[in-house]
Parts: C-alpha cells; structure tokens; sequence
C-alpha cells in the first residue's frame, strides 16, 4: 500500500495533468496535510452503491470502474468508466447521495481520501475546488456524448466510437494509427455501455477489423486506420477535452487564421 506522502504526490501529479496548469508551492504542501490511503479492490467489489452517503473520492492508480444502474427488471447500464489516472467519486463533492453504483471491473488500486475531508480541505483552496469541478464537468461532457452514441448512431458507430474514445482516454494522446490498448471490458460490458447486445458487439467488432480498420488479439485493440476509424464513429475529441483527434487535427489545419 502507498504512503500518504506519496497519495499527496499521487493526487499532485493528477491534478496538473488533468487541469493542464501548475500547482503552487502552497497548494502542494496543502495536500500533504490530507490523509490519503491506498485501496485495492478486487473484480466485483463496490466503491459506491446507490443512494448512499459519498464516503470517498479517489485517484485511479491502476484498474476499471464501471459507473452502473438498474432498472427494477434487473437490467444493468453502464453509463461511464472511471480509467487509469482519473478521478472517482469526484460528485460526492458537490451532491450529498449517490445515484448510480461504481464498482471494479478489474482488480484496482486506488488512492482515496474521506470525502468529508476533501470538501472542508477545498473550501479553502477555491483553484483546486475549480479544477475539481472541472473534472467533474468533464465526466459530464464524456456522460452526454454516450447519451448521443446510443440515442442516435447505428450499432457499428456505436462501437466504433466506443473504441476510440477508450484508445484516447487510456494512451491520453492524439488518436493515430499504430496505437495499441489493452481492452478492459469484456464483450458483454461493452454492450452494456453501447446499448448492444454482446452478440450484435462481436459481429460489430469483426467486421472493423474485416475492413481493416482495427486489429483485435485477445484483449488488445489496434488502431489500423484512425483517419477511416473516425469517420465511421463519427468521432470528435472535443467532448473529452484532453487531445484531438486525427479529424479535429485536419478541421484546424483547414481553418484560416484569424483576423
């Protein structure tokens, strides 16, 4: 388990590569004072359940969380993921219940703090207090470009900008060719996140790798052709704020500049 020192630089660290700006000398020693714990969960296990209390928000070291809700049949939607190097629990902030559950869906190591504790530390730390709030707007911009993959793209757009938005979320670079990931969802939490069924998912899949688009071995994904790839996902970068896509790359080149 890691130290609370090194939670501090964990969370440091996070927090200028998600806000894309500095952190003060005082706002690094600031977060020396919070008591962070390292946090393993196994497969299956629950960070938060729904309709809870928030007890803790927390850096993702390694592993997947699903963001999950069902409906009084039983059926299960995956309406978000919480990746490696992103916050979790970051609503807990703000909102004073849980409304849909997080669990691991591969074994995790997080590193946390007491949620009441944050939101007393932030009170006092207005810029991190913003940049928190960022992120959780950022959740919120991934959460309605899922609400559009599903309401309004065909089965093999769905899936096609499902993997390219997991190809920029896990690399955190420019969608290109030649990137490789390893898949942490299995094909039927996939179709939990795409509004598929697991079947309908595995043909979608072969058939973007038969027109050469992605390669798939196991649990990895290759992106083949990321110029193709994004045409047929109709993706745009834009909506998860961290890099462009090879499509939003070619629509700047083209724009003149300004006056």
């Amino acid at each position: 388990m890691l130290k609370q020192a090194e939670g501090a630089a964990i969370w440091s660290t996070a927090l200028v590569t998600r806000s894309r700006r500095d952190l003060t000398s005082a706002e690094k020693e600031a977060l020396r004072d919070l008591p962070f714990r390292g946090r393993s969960l196994n497969a299956g296990e629950v960070f938060a359940r729904e309709g809870d209390a928030p007890r803790s928000c927390a850096y993702v070291v390694a592993g997947t969380l699903s963001q999950t809700k069902l409906t009084r049949s039983g059926s299960r939607q995956i309406i978000g993921l919480r990746l490696p190097n992103e916050f979790v629990g970051v609503t807990g902030l703000f909102l004073r219940e849980a409304d849909h559950d997080v669990q691991a869906l591969t074994p995790c190591h997080l590193m946390e703090v007491d949620v009441a504790l944050l939101r007393n530390f932030l009170d006092g730390q207005p810029a991190l207090r913003e940049l928190m709030a960022a992120d959780a707007m950022v959740a919120a911009s991934i959460a309605q470009e899922w609400m559009i993959n599903i309401g309004r793209r065909d089965a093999r757009q769905r899936v096609a900008h499902f993997l390219c938005e997991l190809a920029l979320r896990l690399e955190g670079t420019m969608l290109k060719s030649g990137t490789t990931y390893e898949l942490p969802l299995r094909q039927e939490q996939i179709a939990d996140a795409v509004g598929l069924h697991r079947v309908a998912v595995n043909r979608m899949v072969r058939g973007l790798v038969a027109e050469g688009l992605i390669a798939a071995r196991k649990n990895a994904i290759t992106i083949v052709d990321a110029v193709k790839l994004e045409e047929v996902a109709d993706f745009s970068a834009r909506y998860l704020h961290l890099g462009q896509s090879v499509g939003d790359r070619r629509k700047r080149e083209r724009l003149p500049l300004a006056a």
